[in-house]
């Protein structure tokens, strides 16, 4: 399916776009994770023929489980820890992300610094997914959250974005984000191109195979009135 390449391509640029807010290896797992919490909860529903409250359920009991060992890993001992690093996670989707303003960047595992990032590529790659299989005429909405995932690392990384590069008379600033940027951009483009194609392709096939039905239909009509019409020979 061309839209769930486009949304694990939009969760893969997020995260590296967040690269430089963590400089931790971590970020492939929370980008994983998020990937499967997200998108796989809405695939497993639309496959199961699930009702929304059970996937939101899915992918809600998903994180739970999921938040500790990925995005909280210092919570990871006894019981008591984890069962606080569970709150903490839960807590940390309202409040986790003044803690990533206020610590010192690159903000590595400290604490409970990834469960936003968790937040923002689970959350996204839902409601990506979730417009792309069941939006209907609203899919195209989908490049919303596939856009906003890969602006997490702009909106929270340094304020130092590396020198400008200039091209002849053009200076692009921040060009690493302007890069991620361009990439994610494209990945929509490509997307809602290759939706319409096939939106046309289905449409052509449907009306073509509408004609042989009717044309079969006319054929068998005839033929029938012709043997009825024949005069017998004695």
């Amino acid at each position: 399916m061309v839209g769930v390449g486009a949304v694990v391509l939009s969760a893969a640029l997020a995260a590296l776009a967040a690269w430089p807010v963590y400089e931790n290896g971590r970020v492939a797992l929370v980008m994983g994770v998020g990937v499967l919490l997200g998108a796989g909860s809405v695939l497993l529903g639309w496959f199961l023929r699930l009702r929304w409250g059970w996937t939101a359920g899915i992918a809600a009991l998903g994180y739970l489980l999921a938040v500790v060992p990925v995005a909280i890993p210092s919570a990871l001992g006894d019981t008591g820890r984890i069962v606080r690093g569970v709150i903490d996670g839960v807590l940390g989707i309202a409040i986790g992300w003044k803690q990533l303003l206020t610590v010192d960047l690159p903000a590595s595992d400290y604490q409970a610094v990834f469960v936003p990032l968790l937040v923002v590529i689970g959350g996204g790659t839902l409601a990506a997914t979730a417009l792309i299989v069941h939006g209907g005429r609203w899919a195209p909405l989908a490049v919303v959250p596939l856009l906003a995932m890969p602006l997490f690392g702009a909106a929270f990384g340094s304020r130092e974005t590396g020198a400008d590069v200039v091209l002849g008379p053009v200076r692009i600033p921040a060009p690493l984000h302007v890069l991620l940027g361009v990439a994610a951009l494209a990945v929509c483009v490509v997307w809602l191109v290759g939706r319409a194609r096939i939106t046309r392709i289905r449409a052509l096939r449907a009306v073509r195979d509408q004609a042989a039905t009717v044309r079969q239909g006319g054929e068998s009509l005839a033929g029938c009135c012709g043997a009825r019409c024949s005069p017998r020979v004695s």
